[in-house]
């Protein structure tokens, strides 16, 4: 195998660490990401503690594409814990589903349970898409928190 290196590198006994920058921004990133099309809602403060929370909305999603949903929590009773800060925190398992019918919309709906006592949440939508002409959207988006 052959390592072509522009610049100095550390070796440490037979093992070489390559550290590789591709300018990529996951999306859990507490600011900035490289996706290119994204919804980042301002923090939502609550008066109550709450535990879960539940996500509602109305999509339209084309075969080869998906949105991801993120979300990030914090107590405003901690001191020194800084929302804008925290990391997001991806919901897998959404079950949505494809269609073709560009007018055809379907009710999605996500809960999370167990989640850290929390009274301020943020939430990230990413859509995803590889042709610019078929792209998903959602509508009619509300957050529910769970005591």
């Amino acid at each position: 195998t052959t390592v072509t290196v522009a610049s100095e590198f550390t070796m440490t006994g037979t093992t070489l660490y390559i550290e590789y920058n591709t300018r990529y921004l996951d999306e859990i990133t507490p600011m900035g990401s490289t996706s290119a099309s994204k919804y980042v809602s301002r923090p939502l403060q609550f008066v109550n503690i709450s535990t879960g929370f539940k996500l509602l909305f109305t999509y339209n999603q084309p075969y080869n594409t998906n949105i991801d949903f993120y979300y990030r929590t914090s107590n405003s009773g901690v001191e020194g814990v800084i929302h804008k800060e925290l990391k997001y925190t991806k919901i897998d398992n959404l079950g949505t589903k494809s269609s073709n019918n560009k007018g055809g919309f379907f009710e999605g709906n996500v809960t999370a349970t167990g989640v850290d006592d929390y009274d301020i949440i943020s939430v990230k939508i990413v859509f995803n898409s590889g042709d610019s002409n078929k792209t998903p959207r959602l509508r009619d988006f509300r957050i529910v928190a769970v005591a």
